[in-house]
């Protein structure tokens, strides 16, 4: 079976200094993983070059055993990016086409298909209620799980999440880890949540790594 993801005495800088360091990390089937670090610690610079938008400077990372700066089966991994305030408020959409647009930005292109995937990824964060609202008339929480499951709609095996709990309140982060605990119960779905705060994710079952100057530590 593939490795979801295998980082190998990765290095990476912007200058003189290294933000990466000798980092390596196995990431195996149906492990869930969660990330910490301090600001500037390089957690979005790793996470660049899992999700292949850098390129190693030193060593390697690998999705499913190809580089990821040339891997092309990108329907296998669901990205969750990091919430900016306000950024659906007045988005003229609604809910159930935000969550479908993954599919048809990956190629699927029958309407019909894609709809119902969508309420079947929003039923899976309990937004299915919702499937014709508009998305800017969501709360901050809803909004967050509407992109997980844009991020679920294709069904991946690997689902990568970058700060998910950024900017929530206590409740709408107690609502998306329940959803969470949930899919990381699933044996063939492999998580990698990147978060500054711990204590916020504190009830999820997952492996913790600390990155702090550049070099991995595991918790």
């Amino acid at each position: 079976m593939e490795t979801p993801i295998e980082i190998r005495d990765l290095s990476f800088s912007y200058g003189p200094a290294p933000v990466l360091a000798h980092c390596s990390l196995i990431i195996a089937p149906g492990q869930a993983v969660i990330l910490s670090g301090e600001n500037g610690a390089g957690k979005s610079t790793l996470l660049k070059l899992v999700l292949g938008e850098l390129v190693p400077q030193q060593g390697d990372a690998l999705l499913f055993g190809t580089p990821a700066h040339s891997f092309t089966d990108w329907h296998r991994v669901g990205y969750v990016p990091q919430r900016a305030g306000g950024s659906y408020d007045r988005f003229p959409a609604t809910v159930a086409e935000v969550v479908a647009s993954n599919r048809y930005a990956l190629g699927h292109s029958q309407r019909r298909g894609s709809h119902a995937a969508a309420l079947q990824a929003l039923e899976l964060v309990g937004l299915v209620d919702h499937a014709n609202s508009l998305i800017g008339e969501l709360s901050g929480g809803q909004q967050q799980r509407a992109l997980l499951a844009r991020a679920l709609v294709n069904h991946p095996e690997l689902l990568v999440l970058d700060e998910p709990t950024s900017g929530l309140d206590r409740s709408s982060v107690n609502e998306f880890i329940e959803v969470m605990a949930t899919l990381m119960r699933d044996p063939e779905r492999v998580v990698l949540m990147v978060s500054h705060d711990l204590e916020r994710l504190e009830g999820l079952e997952a492996d913790r790594i600390v990155l702090s100057q550049g070099v991995i530590h595991h918790a």
